[in-house]
């Protein structure tokens, strides 16, 4: 059933169908308020309406000394009516007005006013009329707002599961992917092991050859060879040998040296990876956090403002949530800042609460061996290329991932 159809049926049980329909004697449109806007309400002390206006249609209406029912109009749109008691003017007209229906409602510079005739019984009746359309038209207002405020809260639902899914994917993305480096990382180290073992081996092997020809030398120092000089002669050639001898200990032990150099490097630069992981992982945990929080605080006012269930403890519970994931939050980015770049398992030598031990040996750098960094955040300033690699030994980039490389002998 229509709204008309609804009135007219209100009207034949009300018994007002036979009223008469009011009069137009005057409009005029507000073009300046004295306190804008005006509340117009059952009230009528004192001069409460200021205003001047452009008349419309006047026909030599008197609307100082008479009474009359006015209709306030925005336009097309009926605001309410009056009673317009008295008047006077001096400069501004100052009227008495006293509200009909609603019960109160305000008056804005541009609104128009249309004075009916004289108050009469019939226009109390028709009063009612007017008043049951203006609470119609405002529930139809507030069933359209409240439809369209639920559609708005559905998209909104929909959209933060889907970025929801989004995050949960990259996550599991970047897991594989440390994963995979890790898994390298360990078949590198293995294979790297097994060669430093065979190295180890031989370099154990020519160190007892070595060991046994100097023995074997310091003997012949004792032999006692008289006939033509011979005893000096021998002693030359055991120096010359003694000389091959420490120069070739010295280049295996300089070689050892940089397989063990090597070995060094290889454990910092796993150390640096996993601590990038563990970063990443803090950094993942504060954008669910966030997530989180938006999502159950969009529930609690959803439930509050669309299903009307409101309650000063679900206020209680959203603000004490909210203040918690925030500290909690703050927590987390400065445990972040504090942590060394080098190994995130430990805190950064600018820590606020690291407790700093003095000592009086190392210039406090934390690079790989060689290095010449301050740090060793792989984005950082570490060091770079063959700066990284000891004596002996030169920087050589993955053939995979041209990102990651390390030290190989020349």
């Amino acid at each position: 059933m229509g709204f008309q159809e609804w009135i007219k049926g209100f009207a034949y049980k009300s018994g007002f169908e036979n009223m008469t329909k009011s009069t137009l004697i005057r409009s005029s449109t507000i073009t300046d308020l004295k306190n804008s806007p005006v509340l117009v309400n059952s009230s009528s002390n004192g001069w409460n309406f200021v205003f001047m206006e452009q008349v419309l249609m006047n026909n030599n209406v008197n609307i100082y000394t008479q009474q009359h029912i006015v209709d306030v109009y925005n336009g097309d749109q009926k605001v309410g009516r009056m009673k317009w008691l008295a008047a006077t003017l001096s400069g501004y007209i100052h009227s008495t007005v006293q509200s009909i229906s609603p019960n109160s409602f305000e008056i804005k510079i541009g609104y128009r006013l249309d004075f009916l005739e004289e108050i009469e019984e019939s226009e109390q009746k028709q009063d009612i009329m007017y008043s049951v359309e203006a609470e119609v038209n405002q529930h139809k207002r507030d069933i359209q707002t409240t439809t369209d405020n639920i559609e708005t809260n559905k998209n909104n639902i929909e959209t933060n599961i889907v970025n929801t899914d989004n995050i949960q994917n990259s996550i599991k993305k970047q897991e594989d992917k440390l994963k995979n480096v890790e898994r390298k990382l360990t078949t590198r180290m293995n294979n790297m092991k097994s060669r430093m073992k065979e190295q180890y081996d031989k370099t154990n092997r020519v160190s007892g050859d070595t060991n046994r020809l100097q023995n074997r030398v310091k003997g012949l120092e004792t032999l006692e060879i008289e006939p033509f000089g011979g005893y000096s002669s021998i002693i030359g050639v055991q120096k010359r040998l003694l000389n091959i001898t420490e120069q070739e200990k010295d280049r295996l032990d300089n070689k050892n040296q940089n397989y063990d150099d090597q070995d060094e490097n290889r454990n910092k630069m796993q150390m640096i990876m996993l601590s990038e992981k563990d970063k990443q992982n803090k950094y993942m945990l504060l954008a669910v956090i966030f997530v989180v929080v938006f999502v159950i605080a969009f529930f609690f006012t959803y439930i509050q403002h669309v299903k009307k269930q409101k309650s000063i403890w679900f206020d209680i519970i959203m603000i004490l949530l909210i203040i918690s994931a925030l500290i909690y939050a703050i927590t987390v980015y400065i445990d972040i800042q504090n942590r060394d770049p080098n190994n995130f398992s430990k805190l950064g030598p600018t820590a606020d609460n690291l407790i700093v031990v003095p000592s009086d040996k190392g210039d406090g750098k934390h690079g790989i061996k060689y290095g010449i960094a301050e740090t060793t955040d792989l984005q950082g300033g570490g060091c770079k290329g063959d700066a990284c690699c000891g004596p002996g030994s030169h920087w050589a980039k993955s053939d995979t991932d041209t990102s990651l490389g390390r030290c190989v002998e020349s």
